[in-house]
């Protein structure tokens, strides 16, 4: 598989010792080179997990770091750090498995605040943007975007446009640097979305917006969520603008990442199908495994579950690390709910089920050395304090520890 790098742009490493900042793990420097050159070189070596490189000469005076030129670069193992170096971009490796949060709550709105700008800072869960940062989530994914017609394409969330949540982006950006960095995504789309009816016809101009928005906020990539059945007869139209939104989206983007989130069954394999050079455009597949695996409990079979993740992966033609399985903690429908074994209606996942979705992705692990990962959609459903300490349950622990390899300690 080839590797994902991140960009982050105008920074370099550090040089304080605040905030945990180090060159102690600087593991070798490299002199004019190529950017591609530059990541062949960091993908020989394993224990490369970010390096900064040059598009212009810099001393690092007040790290005591020396001179760079251009197209030299250094790379390093650990952590990044960010310090602002406007001669610099860093990039940092795509970190598999992935261990993702969907959100489809802002971690900054709080009690109904008409104001997005309103900052969460006393939440209990990983809704609050400190608790996020503490996280070993390695991807926050936001949803959904959408546009407010055909003519305009500015990226909406939730109604309010870009400027209106300068203040979220902006905080969201310290998420990606520390021993528990994040990448950060939007996605498009949504249950029954208009915004693939929308752009029909003006597919580049829509992925051009979007592009603008992913550079201007400092997402790393985006994902396309289609999905629903209200669109009638041209449901399939529909998601031919969404493949077209995808290929122009890869020539905006550059090798930033672009998924896609189908719901599973065929409709993984009808989107790439209507993507031109589908394993060169899309990054991986998040597929939905939101429903219990008695759902059909009149044959005892199972539909849409967990134990469907293998049968994802062939369906999607892509290789395991590149299919990432999806669990819902949603309150408003158990019945789509993979984390309510009891299919009732309850506000929070308690730590009998969270057990039950912790054997499933052993299993997953299991069966394909490869594993791409997990992905929460939280929507509505919190976790249940753990008993006797009173603590919240840890989906996102939990999952880190599914996913090790057999005998291995976390």
């Amino acid at each position: 598989m080839k590797t994902i790098w991140n960009k982050r742009s105008q920074v370099a490493q550090f040089g304080g010792a605040n905030q945990g900042a180090t060159w102690a793990n600087e593991i070798q420097r490299l002199a004019g080179m190529s950017l591609d050159e530059v990541k062949m070189a960091a993908e020989a070596n394993p224990s490369v997990s970010f390096f900064f490189y040059c598009r212009d000469g810099i001393y690092l005076d007040n790290y005591d770091k020396g001179e760079f030129s251009p197209g030299d670069a250094v790379l390093f193992s650990g952590a990044p750090w960010y310090g602002s170096a406007p001669q610099c971009d860093t990039y940092v490796v795509e970190r598999i498995p992935r261990n993702i949060l969907w959100m489809s709550e802002m971690p900054q709105i709080t009690g109904g605040s008409a104001n997005p700008n309103a900052l969460r800072v006393n939440g209990t869960d990983d809704r609050d943007l400190k608790n996020l940062l503490d996280s070993v989530y390695t991807h926050v994914i936001v949803c959904s975007f959408h546009f407010r017609n055909n003519t305009d394409f500015t990226p909406l969330y939730n109604g309010f446009s870009a400027a209106e949540y300068r203040a979220p982006w902006r905080d969201f950006q310290f998420l990606k640097q520390g021993e528990n960095y994040k990448t950060l995504m939007i996605s498009l789309g949504g249950w029954n979305n208009e915004c693939w009816k929308h752009m029909q016809g003006k597919e580049d101009e829509a992925a051009r917006k979007l592009a603008e928005f992913v550079d201007a906020h400092g997402f790393d990539g985006i994902d396309l969520n289609f999905e629903g059945d209200g669109y009638g007869n041209n449901h399939d139209a529909h998601r031919a603008a969404m493949g077209k939104c995808a290929e122009s989206l890869r020539d905006h983007l550059g090798d930033r990442i672009i998924t896609i989130s189908p719901i599973f069954g065929d409709e993984a394999a009808k989107q790439l199908g209507e993507i031109k050079n589908a394993r060169e455009v899309i990054s991986w597949v998040n597929v939905q495994l939101y429903y219990y695996q008695n759902y059909n409990n009149t044959t005892g079979g199972h539909h849409n579950s967990p134990m469907d993740y293998s049968d994802a992966v062939t369906k999607t033609g892509f290789p395991a690390s590149r299919v990432v399985a999806g669990f819902a903690l949603n309150g408003a429908q158990p019945e789509n709910d993979v984390t309510d074994a009891g299919n009732t209606q309850r506000a929070q996942m308690n730590a009998a089920e969270l057990a039950n979705c912790e054997g499933y992705v052993r299993a997953m692990v299991r069966n394909n050395s490869d594993f791409g990962g997990v992905f929460l959609w939280r929507y509505l459903k919190t976790m249940q304090p753990q008993q006797p300490d009173g603590k919240m349950l840890r989906w996102d622990s939990a999952m880190k520890a599914a996913m090790q390899p057999q005998g291995q300690i976390v």
